[in-house]
């Protein structure tokens, strides 16, 4: 059995870690605190689901593409259970 299963494993991002994050794709934050794009600020960048994305709930973009996710528990599994239908295709990431 792998160790790591019985651990918990918390990754937290500095604001700076999230600020350089969110230049690196183009994205900054507007004065509500809501992640937009740099080059349009009165486009908020939404989830999957549509909603707008505040940067205190940001926890990561999926590799290979712009899909935003929050760090609510309902997001995070979505987002499992994406990677694991990926993985189940035979998309490795």
């Amino acid at each position: 059995m792998n160790k790591l299963n019985n651990m918990d494993i918390k990754l937290t991002f500095t604001e700076l870690a999230t600020d350089f994050v969110l230049e690196s794709f183009g994205k900054k934050t507007d004065k509500d605190g809501y992640i937009v794009e740099a080059k349009n600020p009165k486009q908020r960048v939404l989830t999957r689901s549509g909603l707008p994305i505040n940067k205190q709930e940001f926890a990561g973009v999926i590799k290979g593409s712009e899909i935003f996710i929050k760090d609510d528990f309902v997001s995070l599994v979505e987002l499992y259970d994406e990677l694991k239908k990926r993985r189940s295709n035979g998309v490795s990431r």
